[in-house]
Parts: C-alpha cells; structure tokens; sequence
C-alpha cells in the first residue's frame, strides 16, 4: 500500500531544505548589493557635485568636505540601509510564502516588488546631497528643477527615492538568478505535495466506500 504521508514528508523536507538554500543565497545577495551601493554612492555622489557644480562652488571647501565625510558615512552604513529597506519577510518566499515571481524581466530589469525598496536605498544619498543643499527633491509630479532639467530624486508617499531604473551589477542579479531558481522548484515541490494530499484523500474515501 502506498504510504502518503512518508511522500508527503520526505517532499516537505526537500521543501525545508531549498527555504534554507535560499536564505543563504539571501545573505549573499544583499552582501554584493550592498558592495554595488558602495560604488554607486561614490560614482554617484561625484557626479552630482559636478553636475551641480554652481551650488558645489557656493557652499565652499570646507562644507564639500562635511558632504563628502557624509558620503562616506553613508557607504559605511550601505548594509544596514539594504537590511532596513529590503530585509522584509513579505518580500522574500523562503521567509514567508507568498505569490511573487523572482525572474528579473530582462537582462537587467527586477521585479517592480525588489525594485522599488532598492530605489529608497538609492534615495538615501539624494537625503544627504538635499541636507548639504547641492539640490532639492521634489514630489514625483514635480520632478523638473528650476532650470527645467529632470531631477535624479523624488519624494513618492513621503519617501525620498531614486527617480527611475537602474542597472544591477551582473554578480548582484545572479544571485537574484539563484534564489529564483531555488525558488521554482521549491513551488513545484510543494505543487507535488498538494497532489499527492489529493491522491490520498480520493484514495482514503476509495478505501472507506468499498469498506461499507
């Protein structure tokens, strides 16, 4: 006789064993996020002094270098803020089941869910270059500074975030790869255990029928 329950548990510690699976490529993921935001935040912090390079000229050296010891505060704490902002279990399946899909869009586009958090970290360093006033972050509707030109920051629901797309490093989206593989043969694990409940409540009600 077929024994249900020993298949269904056996597929239930397979299950177990890709959620742990997961996490680890979880905390490697944000490890290389967080190396890719330390970059971006110097390359970017740059940029935007030069691009802004009146306002950079009026708030003098010794206000550039407090900016820039802010920076470096900030790539410090990159950790942390990907943590704050991404670290969520409705986020992440291996944490608590839900019905995302992993598989970024195109070579270099995420899910919007992903996207957005990693917008608010980007956000971060708009708070920083605003504080030092290099430049002023607008809501979304108004994103146009007094110069007509497209700001890189916005505010969406109160939040400072970064204004549009951007491309992840290729190591940060391979582990995004990773975890969703892991991630859809865990859901075709738990596909089989939800069959093999039906095979043997039909079985059991088979059984129960011809016992009358």
């Amino acid at each position: 006789m077929r024994n249900y329950d020993e298949e269904i548990a056996r597929k239930q510690t397979e299950v177990d064993t890709k959620k742990e699976d997961m996490d680890h490529i979880h905390t490697v993921f944000k490890q290389k996020l967080a190396l890719y935001f330390n970059k971006l935040y110097a390359e970017k912090a740059k940029k935007l002094v030069t691009d802004n390079a009146e306002k950079s000229n009026e708030i003098g050296t010794d206000n550039l270098k407090l900016l820039k010891h802010d920076v470096q505060l900030l790539i410090e704490r990159s950790h942390e803020l990907i943590n704050e902002h991404l670290d969520k279990e409705e986020l992440w399946w291996h944490q608590k089941e839900n019905s995302k899909t992993y598989r970024h869009i195109n070579e270099y586009r995420i899910p919007d869910f992903l996207e957005e958090p990693m917008r608010l970290v980007y956000g971060e360093l708009g708070k920083v270059f605003e504080k030092h006033k290099i430049i002023t972050i607008r809501e979304h509707s108004d994103t146009r500074t007094n110069t007509g030109v497209m700001s890189d920051f916005g505010r969406k629901n109160g939040k400072v975030r970064y204004a549009y797309s951007f491309d992840l490093s290729e190591d940060v989206l391979q582990e995004l790869n990773l975890y969703s593989e892991e991630h859809r043969k865990a859901i075709t694990l738990i596909s089989q255990i939800e069959d093999l409940q039906k095979e043997k409540s039909v079985t059991q009600i088979g059984d129960v029928w011809d016992s009358l």
